[in-house]
């Protein structure tokens, strides 16, 4: 295992097989599609969100799409037209995340990015299916962000919590021998509390023992959690804590400050830079967590391709794979509709499912919208060193549960 750069990639190539599709008599009536001439360019639209909790994880998304555009605006762009890529900050409020893609379709979008957040991407979602488009989120893990519930063209870069969990608690388990585990959650989101019920879940399926659940609902305010904590600590293996930063650093701060130094264990919530910046050497240890990707050539030979893109393009280099998923995201949305020769929603949500992508995050396919358009990839174990991130090895879990 190396410490390595973080970065991100080229552009993906694809594996693909082009099948016709019928119009869904029941769809809404989408803006017409965008054929080779028909237009000077075509719009992609995003509500990201660049203030407020979700802010973290989307602005960093959105800089990578911003360097999948202008790359393949140089390249030529899709279908003979220019990109032309608008966001709207979303402000992590959803009737604004709302309202902006409804804005963005009556512009005339061809597809929405979502934000990368079931809570935070649906309003987007629901209003692009709507409309007749495809709608494709950066990171979006819950089971929810799927077409059952969303509608059939609509999809999600990120594996589901499902896998998410699964993965931890597999690789735990079975890799590192832990039987006892502590779950906190904060119960203020989807994501957070669906990722800890699939670990548990997976946990007590592999033949583990939880020792306690806890909750924590905000504010900052981790003393009780702590207390609960240290009455168990000498019981406990690992320590698995679903929660968002910042509140996330600070916890993890606490419990090693107070002299905890047992396993913590996470989902891709963990990654970015925040966390790492915020533990520091001191307390940027022991700390592993499944996420979509890493930024080094151990985990895709694309990588140190896409880090030399990504700084021409920006002049600094990507700081985490969030930028890596929107770049990925947008590869993927423009690499369908050339293969489906259009970027109407039903025949490019069909080419979408009928396509193999090879991404910076790993091979995806998606699956029918009758199965829900789940992601099917792999997971990247990575874990902290000295606050250092560093790739461990990609992981599959053998039995996930169900949604």
């Amino acid at each position: 295992m190396k410490k390595i750069l973080m970065g991100v990639a080229t552009l993906a190539t694809l594996a693909l097989s082009l099948t016709a599709c019928g119009a869904d008599p029941n769809a809404a009536d989408a803006p017409e599609a965008v054929a080779d001439g028909d237009s000077s360019e075509i719009l992609i639209g995003g509500s990201l969100n660049l203030d407020g909790e979700q802010s973290a994880y989307d602005a960093l998304i959105l800089e990578g799409i911003e360097v999948a555009v202008a790359e393949t605006n140089e390249d030529g762009g899709v279908l003979g037209q220019q990109v032309k890529w608008e966001n709207l900050n979303g402000a992590s409020d959803t009737t604004t995340i709302a309202n902006n893609t409804e804005t963005l379709i009556e512009r005339g979008a061809q597809a929405i990015i979502a934000p990368a957040d079931f809570d935070y991407g649906s309003p987007a979602a629901r209003a692009a299916q709507d409309a007749g488009l495809v709608g494709i989120s950066p990171g979006a893990t819950s089971p929810s962000y799927g077409s059952d519930i969303l509608g059939d063209k609509q999809f999600t870069i990120g594996y589901w919590n499902t896998a998410m969990g699964a993965a931890a608690a597999e690789w735990a388990y079975n890799e590192e021998d832990f039987r006892n585990a502590y779950v906190v959650t904060y119960d203020g989101l989807d994501y957070t509390e669906s990722l800890s019920r699939y670990f548990i879940e997976s946990w007590e399926n592999a033949g583990g023992n939880i020792v306690a659940e806890d909750i924590y609902s905000g504010g900052g305010d981790f003393s009780a959690q702590l207390q609960r904590l240290r009455g168990v600590a000498d019981e406990v293996d690992v320590i698995y804590i679903s929660v968002y930063n910042p509140d996330l650093a600070q916890f993890i701060r606490e419990i090693r400050a107070s002299g905890i130094d047992t396993m913590i264990l996470g989902g891709d919530g963990y990654d970015g830079p925040e966390l790492s910046e915020s533990l520091g050497e001191e307390y940027g240890n022991n700390i592993y967590y499944v996420t979509h990707a890493f930024l080094s050539e151990d985990a895709s030979p694309n990588i140190p391709t896409f880090i030399d893109t990504f700084t021409e393009e920006t002049g600094a280099e990507p700081l985490s794979i969030l930028e890596a998923l929107g770049y990925d995201t947008a590869t993927a949305l423009f690499q369908a509709m050339e293969a489906a020769g259009t970027t109407d929603g039903e025949a490019l949500a069909q080419q979408m499912t009928d396509m193999e992508f090879d991404l910076l995050s790993g091979n995806l396919t998606w699956a029918s919208a009758e199965d829900g358009h789940e992601p099917q990839k792999e997971t990247a174990i990575v874990y902290l060193e000295e606050g250092q991130p560093v790739f461990d090895k990609w992981f599959k879990p053998e039995w996930t549960p169900d949604p």
